[in-house]
């Protein structure tokens, strides 16, 4: 049915706005907002009422919405939700949000500073990419997910010091600058932090790595290196909850969690082992 003849719902979904006013207010009692329902549309802000729980893909994409408050009901941004919204200068997250996922906020040029709440989870790949303007953000430590293409080519990204890579709770690699250029060996000892919640190694250099220090708390082990790392041991605390070790070719003993038993190089040399209600952390590339 027609909601004032511009919101367009569906058992509490709003799919659709076809209004004029350039500052709608979404009638309470929506819970999500669907694929597209403001995408191009001519609004420049939207107040969200505390029902909804879901902000879906492309949902405001390429409009020119210039500020957004996220109510604490909201839990999922979804892909590309704010992709392309060139006049957003101002977002402001709440706590109950839990995932923010893959390109949500890509090319949002004229964001300047964000400020993610406590409790988020994940940020998806390519989460706030392109924000050629994002000269600061804060991850909070309970996230848990991440890559370094979330925040790939961003002033922010660029500002880094050389040195080991965190998002959160999340260790992303190492980096350096070599003149003048961005270098992703890693070293050869790699002692994660206390606090850390994964281990979320796509592409760099691994081939000089010797040793992986591994503290209680982590939970996603994800070790995708552009080369095979001379680790031959490895102990995982029982915290560990989804592994992903098989680009490591040389590994012949690890302590796998739960039953703390060593598995030799009959194991195939390329271990891999999951628990079953385990999510597998976001995928990405360094860039």
């Amino acid at each position: 049915y027609f909601s004032d003849k511009v919101f367009y719902t569906y058992r509490d979904y709003l799919y659709v706005y076809t209004g004029s006013d350039r500052s709608p207010v979404i009638p309470d009692g929506v819970s999500g907002i669907m694929m597209s329902a403001f995408a191009g549309r001519d609004v420049t802000t939207v107040t969200i009422p505390d029902s909804v729980e879901y902000i879906g893909e492309r949902a405001f994409e390429n409009s020119p919405v210039t500020s957004i408050v996220i109510p604490p009901s909201v839990k999922t941004i979804g892909k590309d939700a704010f992709s392309g919204c060139t006049e957003l200068e101002s977002i402001t997250f709440s706590e109950g949000l839990e995932s923010i996922e893959e390109g949500a906020f890509r090319g949002c040029t004229k964001l300047s500073s964000v400020v993610l709440p406590d409790g988020l989870l994940s940020v998806g790949d390519d989460a706030f990419a392109s924000c050629s303007a994002l000269a600061d953000i804060s991850i909070p430590a309970s996230c848990e997910t991440a890559s370094i293409s979330a925040v790939y080519d961003t002033p922010w990204y660029r500002a880094l010091p050389d040195g080991d890579m965190y998002l959160g709770g999340v260790y992303v690699g190492h980096r350096k600058t070599v003149g003048g250029m961005f270098n992703y060996d890693l070293p050869s000892e790699v002692n994660i932090l206390p606090g850390t919640k994964c281990v979320s190694i796509l592409n760099g250099d691994g081939s000089g790595v010797k040793s992986i220090t591994i503290p209680d708390g982590v939970k996603y082990f994800y070790w995708e290196s552009a080369s095979s790392s001379d680790v031959s041991s490895l102990y995982f605390p029982d915290s560990v909850e989804y592994i992903d070790c098989s680009d490591m070719k040389l590994l012949k003993e690890l302590r796998l969690p739960e039953n703390g038993e060593q598995f030799p190089a009959e194991y195939g040399g390329q271990p891999r082992r999951g628990r079953r209600d385990a999510a597998k952390p976001a995928g990405g590339r360094n860039k």
